[in-house]
């Protein structure tokens, strides 16, 4: 493992999506590699011990053989990332997903109390919302954004951060098993998927 000197336990890249290219195999876009070169680059810099790399898959490409976060990692080791300073999240359907689950299924197995969040600036300020909400108060959390590579859908944007506020209404920040109840309960992705309420319920 690395040294302890680093300012944040571990860096955090939430996935965006895959595409086919032109074999037909499932990739990183663009935007998912901004985010990975730049946490790389902080990574080198010793901004933080170990990537945490977050992502199952996504409504258009559930029939890849492998997750998010599998294909990230994939392209962190090819550039020298040691395997063991790399932790995966595989199971998220959708970016509240991949924060819970990053959250109860590894940093607070792991200990971990700083935490850097790398994303798109476009995407920032809604990951943001959604981290704060799902970590609570009892972390120490910084952001930083990677240039912006395509056009911010703001439209987009807002719905999607109305519809999180609309699911998690009436639950307090940090909240582990009211948050796992509500996302089993309510949120579309997530309300048949018992394996996975099995797997992060709260022992």
């Amino acid at each position: 493992m690395r040294n302890q000197r680093t300012r944040f336990d571990t860096g955090i890249v939430l996935s965006h999506k895959l595409e086919k290219n032109p074999g037909g195999i499932w990739v990183l876009t663009k935007e998912a590699i901004s985010r990975l070169d730049g946490a790389v680059s902080m990574y080198y810099n010793e901004e933080f011990g170990s990537l945490t790399l977050s992502g199952g898959h996504g409504s258009e490409d559930r029939d890849s053989v492998k997750t998010h976060a599998e294909v990230m990692n994939d392209y962190v080791l090819s550039i020298g990332i040691s395997q063991e300073n790399i932790h995966l999240e595989p199971d998220s359907l959708d970016t509240v997903g991949q924060v819970v689950f990053t959250k109860l299924g590894i940093v607070v197995p792991k200990n971990m109390q700083r935490l850097k969040v790398i994303s798109q600036l476009s995407h920032i300020g809604r990951i943001r919302a959604i981290v704060d909400f799902v970590y609570g108060s009892d972390f120490e959390i910084a952001y930083r954004p990677t240039p912006n590579v395509s056009h911010l859908d703001t439209e987009k944007e807002r719905k999607s951060l109305e519809a999180f506020y609309n699911t998690f209404k009436g639950i307090s920040p940090g909240s582990n098993s009211d948050i796992l109840e509500r996302l089993f309960g309510a949120h579309p992705f997530y309300i048949s998927r018992q394996d996975l309420r099995e797997k992060y319920s709260i022992k």
